[in-house]
């Protein structure tokens, strides 16, 4: 059965870099469209790229969506009447602007526009974020605008509702519709069986992420030290790349660890490297959802995360025994699967993979249509 509006949407999307809210926009599209929604278009607001997302592919992933893709120069609060000028054309072809990034420039556009307006928080003012001389008139814009002219707002957890609901946020529709993810077959690469293969039957602790302050891959690491203090075969594996890394590996050879703690880089795909894992933590805080913790669920693995960590504890549940208090109760409870998997010959369960089964974006798309829907009853 099809799920459809007859709605035309148009998506911001930030820009062509690495990041879960552009991924999340092109699984979106991918969905809606094969649920019969064609009529939709992606608006790149800065379209400039860096090296890193052109070996990325991400361009090339946007533009393989199969819908309309328009490209911008917009960057921060910087005036540009011709480009509001250009984006209040464009407008015009379609019935929603659903907004995945605040681009304060743009959001003047819906005081002059009769277009329903959506926005997904994908974030919150979480730890690590740089603070600027404009915040304060930025985000008095942001509330004054998404109040008086936004038809809908979708959160995406109830910990990012609770956090922009406390900043006064309204509008006449409202929706809690968590991210989805696209599950595929599990991919093969050599490189996480070479790893494997190099460190035998170790224990291996791992996660996959941006190397940014709130990731608090830093606490990790101490974490780590204590757990590998008394077991010699533990190994912690590190997905990804950021600003923190080189801080880092400075903490882990600091530590003695540089022979335990593995840096692969950024890899353009995971999921891979979640096979060579027995765990997988996200030691984040103010996490909005946590997309890569699905992935991990789905391989099977147990994902252990911190109460402090925002949305991602509603996907392990607030009362699982894998959502710990304190960094020495992540310890603890690393201690109780490496005991596990002495005894069993694994950690993987099969009702991991099933919990991960409810964050697919086929249903985060038929959310969204339903929404798109019953923003076109009042046209």
């Amino acid at each position: 059965m099809t799920a459809k509006t007859q709605a035309s949407i148009l998506h911001i999307m930030p820009s062509y870099q690495i990041g879960g809210i552009n991924r999340y926009v092109i699984d979106l599209c991918s969905a809606m469209k094969e649920l019969g929604t064609d009529r939709q278009g992606i608006f790149v607001t800065n379209s400039s790229i860096n090296n890193l997302a052109e070996q990325s592919g991400w361009k090339d992933a946007v533009h393989s969506v199969g819908v309309r893709v328009y490209e911008g120069h917009v960057m921060g609060m910087k005036p540009d009447i011709s480009a509001l000028r250009n984006f209040l054309c464009l407008e015009k072809e379609y019935d929603i602007i659903h907004w995945h990034v605040f681009v304060p420039l743009l959001f003047i556009s819906a005081f002059f526009d009769r277009k329903k307006h959506v926005f997904t928080h994908h974030s919150v003012l979480g730890i690590g974020r740089v603070s600027k001389r404009t915040d304060g008139i930025k985000w008095a814009l942001f509330r004054f605008i998404v109040n008086h002219r936004f038809s809908a707002q979708i959160f995406n957890s109830e910990f990012t509702r609770n956090f922009w609901k406390a900043k006064k946020l309204r509008t006449p529709l409202e929706s809690v519709i968590y991210n989805g993810i696209r599950f595929s077959e599990k991919s093969k690469s050599s490189h996480p069986a070479k790893f494997m293969e190099s460190q035998g039957k170790s224990f291996i602790v791992g996660t996959a992420c941006a190397f940014i302050a709130l990731k608090r891959l830093d606490h990790l690491i101490h974490a780590f030290g204590k757990f590998s203090s008394r077991h010699e075969d533990a190994h912690l594996l590190l997905v990804g790349d950021g600003a923190e890394r080189a801080n880092l590996e400075t903490l882990a050879a600091k530590l003695g660890l540089e022979n335990r703690v593995h840096f692969v880089g950024f890899q353009k795909d995971a999921e891979p490297w979640m096979q060579a894992m027995d765990v997988y933590v996200t030691a984040s805080t103010t996490e909005t959802f946590g997309l890569a913790a699905v992935e991990a669920l789905h391989q099977g693995l147990p994902v252990l995360c911190l109460q402090d960590g925002g949305g991602i504890c509603e996907v392990i549940g607030k009362g699982s025994k894998d959502n710990v208090a304190s960094f020495d109760q992540l310890v603890e409870r690393l201690d109780t699967y490496y005991i596990r998997k002495k005894n069993a010959g694994t950690c993987r369960n099969d009702a991991f993979a099933e919990q991960a089964s409810r964050y697919t974006m086929e249903a985060t798309a038929r959310r969204q249509i339903k929404l798109y829907n019953e923003l076109m009853k009042d046209r």
